[in-house]
């Protein structure tokens, strides 16, 4: 009986010894899977931020070449007042209700930026007693880009009776992180001028 006991004892006493040192292998595993994943994230940030400082680095030696096309100037213009600023989305865009800004911008990335055509999309925020139909005809037509490059329009509640949009906002863009980061250095290069020149 007593040396049953002991049996009991013991395999009781090594299974919760084993239960132990399980809780903490497993532990130090997580641990050790974290600071390889903020490893891995802290590699991949800093890849990134070399490249984006490449990207800055090549807008700049583009710069001179650019800046006497009139499509380039225009573009930068419409960009820095019209533009989204904003760098982590990666998205290059421009709304707003003229059709020939628009399209002056679409020259800008087609002729200067060499952006193929079909790889810019459309997007209409609409009031929602708009036709969708003719909206999009309207805008594919001016801004001569398919039908098929329009994503799916947006509808809003309009809050002013008398004074409605006919053909609602347009936005124009392109998912492009590199083409956003020279587009931002570039206006910086054209702003600075533009402020020397004004220098007496």
């Amino acid at each position: 009986m007593v040396n049953l006991f002991w049996f009991y004892y013991s395999w009781f006493r090594d299974n919760k010894q084993s239960e132990i040192i399980k809780i903490r292998l497993t532990n130090e595993a997580r641990q050790k899977a974290a600071n390889r994943l903020r490893l891995y994230a802290l590699q991949h940030m800093k890849k990134w931020q070399k490249q984006h400082l490449e990207y800055r680095l090549q807008a700049i030696k583009e710069y001179q070449s650019k800046i006497k096309n009139p499509y380039f100037v225009s573009g930068l213009v419409i960009y820095w007042g019209e533009g989204d600023k904003k760098l982590k989305n990666g998205i290059v865009r421009v709304s707003n209700i003229d059709y020939k800004m628009l399209k002056i911008f679409i020259l800008f990335l087609n002729k200067t930026c060499l952006i193929p055509l079909e790889k810019i999309k459309i997007w209409l925020l609409l009031y929602n007693d708009l036709d969708k139909k003719q909206c999009i005809k309207y805008w594919s037509k001016n801004l001569d880009i398919p039908k098929n490059q329009f994503y799916k329009p947006t509808y809003i509640k309009g809050r002013e009776k008398g004074k409605k949009l006919s053909y609602g906002v347009c936005t124009v863009q392109v998912c492009n992180r590199e083409l956003k980061e020279k587009i931002i250095k570039w206006i910086d290069l054209y702003s600075s001028k533009l402020i020397q020149a004004g220098i007496v």
